[in-house]
């Protein structure tokens, strides 16, 4: 259940990064119901504890006081470790940090974290070691994270054994638990990490699953536009996750966004806006389009895809055609039309990108 008013303890509580605008991340909400039907399946009968909470809340007068009840009621606290929870811990974080500073006999309490979104390289952050132990015999789990994994059917199957091992983890241990204190495992040395200088923002322009341009296959795209994935053949990853994991591998931070309905903060971030002609299909797609010319500066370029191997290319080509004249005057945009020239040139504009927002004179934010 999301937050309510908890009266009794609870298996676990989830803990994840929300977003500036504060909207529901669809695959960490998709997690969530995974892990309680799990943790529902294996805890039986067991009337004694709730199955678990996570902040899925607007924000409200109430919502502090809601996390302080669930927090207080959870045996198992669940991180999703990413770039964006190491750079800004949410609140819960804390509150479930201090609820273990005040137990009576001294002990921690039960944190099991998850590798949501891989850190950059060499970036610290506590308990990181017991987030890769969780599933340290999946390559894809170390490389990627279960963000992906939940995302992509080539991973479901393990996708699957991580949630019922973490289940199986959470039952045990929060059974063995007693109120507050939790097991005799040594403490999880929390500490607030340095804030990073930079985070790099991938937004994309591109339709959903719900809301198909006429004729157009549905296996291109997700629930959200982020999840486009127009050389689906090629890459296992969205081309917005591409962009990100290289990003991150590069030391920075990533936020990956709907271009049409998020807070993506490139007036003041370097970034990417991904866009799929196909959108123009779309009555508002051509003003979505043009608010993304309008958003481009130095340090932001434009890049329309269309894959030169889809059955569908000649209208493809013709409708990014489209996009790039209504952005004739910009310099800062591309067409790319194969996943090769995709891979092989999105580390360089990342890094070109970067490197313009660093040399922007101070108070900058002017347009391309």
């Amino acid at each position: 259940m999301s937050l309510t008013n908890p009266v009794r303890d609870a298996y676990f509580y989830l803990s994840h990064a929300r977003s500036p605008s504060m909207l529901i991340d669809h695959w960490v909400q998709g997690f969530y119901e995974d892990l309680f039907e799990a943790v529902e399946s294996l805890a039986g009968r067991n009337a004694s504890l709730d199955i678990g909470f996570g902040d899925f809340k607007e924000p409200g007068a109430e919502r502090d006081a809601e996390i302080d009840r669930a927090v207080g009621a959870a045996r198992v606290f669940v991180p999703l470790y990413s770039p964006e929870y190491a750079d800004s811990p949410p609140r819960d974080r804390e509150v479930f940090l201090d609820r273990l500073r005040t137990a009576a006999d001294g002990k921690t309490g039960n944190v099991q974290p998850v590798l949501w979104v891989p850190l950059p390289d060499g970036r610290p952050f506590p308990d990181l070691t017991g987030a890769l132990d969780l599933a340290s015999d999946l390559p894809e789990y170390s490389a990627y994270g279960l963000s992906a994994m939940c995302r992509l059917k080539a991973h479901a199957g393990n996708y699957r054994t991580v949630v019922r091992r973490l289940a199986e983890r959470i039952v045990e241990t929060a059974e063995l638990s007693v109120p507050v204190t939790g097991s005799s495992r040594p403490p999880v040395e929390f500490q607030t990490p340095p804030p990073a200088a930079i985070s790099f923002v991938v937004a994309v322009v591109a339709p959903t699953e719900s809301r198909l341009p006429p004729g157009r296959p549905a296996a291109y795209y997700g629930v959200r536009s982020t999840s486009w994935h127009p050389f689906r053949n090629r890459q296992e990853l969205s081309v917005a996750d591409y962009a990100a994991l290289v990003a991150r591998r590069l030391m920075m931070p990533t936020r990956v966004v709907d271009f049409a309905s998020s807070d993506n903060r490139l007036e003041t971030s370097p970034g990417l806006i991904l866009v799929d002609p196909w959108v123009l299909a779309h009555d508002e797609g051509r003003a979505i389009v043009r608010a993304a010319f309008e958003a481009l500066r130095r340090w932001v370029t434009l890049v329309v895809i269309v894959n030169r191997h889809d059955p569908q290319y000649e209208a493809g080509l013709a409708l990014a055609t489209q996009v790039m004249r209504m952005g004739a005057s910009v310099t800062n945009q591309r067409v790319i039309k194969e996943a090769q020239e995709f891979e092989q040139q999105i580390m360089r504009m990342i890094g070109r990108t970067r490197r313009h927002y660093l040399n922007r004179p101070p108070g900058d934010e002017s347009g391309p």
